[in-house]
């Protein structure tokens, strides 16, 4: 049986690096020494949850023995041999949203808090009083389940309707355990800490020739959002290079049509958060799916429709 990756993520302990992949057809969590590439475990997900259950969850691995999983009904702690921890309601998410828990925006515990991303599957049929209040953190107290919602969407996207694409939104964590988020339809990225202080930058591709200008109408399916997404430009995820103290975003040009090639670039920013340079990349990698280790060194998947191995090609970087 071939592999189907969900999702993936690294992590250190005691100064080894590992890199953690969730198996959709398997169901399982296969955790590898990063530098060695050799299996250390593999993690049954069955071992608790109906595979039903498990049909379009999402598992990353915060450390050697610490588990998320989300399953559209709740979100749980797990150690590392699958056995739940704690169950943590999300009954209580306001205007129909889920938990985004994935690469794009990880999830973190700090104080017996768990901070967790939002999203909305019905991104395309929000009312303008309901996008104007949208959160997109979610903060659950794992002791009392106090739930607090932090900060929202910038003021491009309380104007008119983005689409499900547009409002794909990703956050990277810095040194000072800020986030820094990054806006597809937005050239600025926005620093905080999401109670006392929220700083705009610019974060601007050369590329880029006004994507603000553009916008979506409100269609009434995900297809037609995605077709319109793919004939436009747009910014994606959002890095931080914890080696270099640099940041990396990503930034795609118009999509020209099925026989030519989408440029991408990689936009390469500073400690201070300033452009310093920027890079075209080939098409042909997955910037989505791409990690940073502890060395510095970024990594993209290629060939992804491998169906027996994960490829990965390192990227250089020269600012």
């Amino acid at each position: 049986m071939y592999n189907d990756i969900k999702a993936f993520n690294t992590f250190c302990v005691g100064g080894k690096e590992y890199i953690t992949f969730h198996d959709k057809r398997s169901n399982t969590l296969n955790t590898y020494d990063l530098l060695e590439r050799s299996l250390v475990k593999r993690t049954d997900l069955k071992k608790n949850f109906d595979p039903k259950s498990l049909a379009k969850s999402s598992a990353l691995m915060l450390s050697r023995d610490s588990i998320i999983l989300y399953n559209y009904e709740a979100i749980y702690l797990l150690n590392s041999n699958a056995d739940i921890i704690q169950t943590i309601n999300i009954s209580k998410l306001p205007f129909k949203l889920s938990p985004k828990i994935n690469m794009k925006c990880m999830p973190f515990i700090k104080d017996n808090i768990l901070y967790f991303g939002l999203q909305s599957t019905e991104t395309l049929t929000h009312k303008k009083s309901e996008r104007k209040n949208l959160p997109l953190v979610c903060a659950i107290n794992m002791l009392n389940n106090k739930t607090t919602f932090y900060y929202q969407y910038p003021d491009i996207y309380k104007l008119k309707n983005w689409g499900y694409y547009f409002s794909n939104y990703s956050y990277c964590i810095n040194e000072k355990k800020n986030l820094v988020f990054s806006f597809p339809a937005d050239s600025s990225i926005y620093e905080t800490n999401l109670e006392t202080f929220n700083i705009e930058y610019t974060g601007r591709s050369y590329l880029d020739k006004g994507i603000t200008g553009k916008g979506t109408p409100n269609f009434s399916s995900i297809t037609n959002d995605f077709n319109s997404f793919s004939q436009q430009q747009s910014y994606g995820q959002i890095y931080f290079n914890a080696a270099s103290g640099y940041y990396l975003r990503i930034f795609r040009d118009i999509d020209a049509g099925p026989d030519s090639q989408r440029k991408k670039s990689i936009v390469i920013l500073d400690k201070n958060l300033k452009v310093i340079g920027e890079s075209t990349i080939e098409d042909q990698t997955y910037l989505n799916s791409a990690f940073i280790n502890s060395r510095g060194d970024l990594y993209t998947r290629i060939v992804n429709k491998d169906e027996y191995n994960l490829n990965f090609l390192r990227l250089k970087i020269i600012p």
